[in-house]
């Protein structure tokens, strides 16, 4: 489902990242106003006690935090990062499996031997394996997240807020 009508495909495929005006594409039910990219990393310690963001602890405090610049980001484009529930719901509409756990359980629920449906991961801009960051903090190193590949999914709980290949997806609502 697109979301605004004088939108294309092709238009919500090639936004990279960056909000459309009043627009979104809907997987799963799951909002989403921007592609799959790496964030730009910022300090944690100029975002901790601000309101809206969630942050409990900072540990990397020199411009390399990659979960708090997705939470910058996704916050300046209008949105935030998906829960635990609607990465789960954008994994169902992936693989097509709605036995995939919308839980928020963070013992790695690995769901293999699946195939991704290959029309919505370009919608998401999804073109190999990769990790999107959910909106919850593991501890002060690391964020919570759910993995993609070609024929598997699962939670993790231990993705390093420092590492830049995680990817974000800001979600609307």
């Amino acid at each position: 489902m697109y979301g605004g009508d004088e939108h294309t495909r092709n238009d919500l495929i090639s936004f990279n990242g960056a909000k459309l005006k009043d627009s979104y594409i809907e997987i799963g039910g799951v909002k989403i106003i921007s592609q799959a990219k790496v964030p730009t990393p910022v300090s944690c310690s100029d975002y901790k006690g601000q309101p809206g963001y969630n942050i409990n602890d900072c540990y990397f405090n020199n411009n390399d935090d990659y979960w708090v610049g997705a939470m910058v980001e996704c916050k300046n484009q209008g949105g935030r990062l998906p829960n635990a529930s609607e990465l789960a719901k954008i994994a169902q509409a992936i693989y097509n499996d709605n036995s995939i756990s919308e839980s928020e359980e963070y013992n790695e629920n690995f769901y293999s031997d699946r195939t991704w449906d290959t029309s919505v991961t370009a919608k998401l801009g999804i073109e190999e394996n990769l990790t999107l960051l959910s909106n919850l903090e593991s501890d002060s190193r690391y964020a919570l997240s759910r993995g993609f590949s070609s024929s598997q999914t699962d939670w993790y709980n231990f993705s390093s807020r420092s590492y830049d290949e995680i990817r974000v997806v800001c979600v609307g609502g």
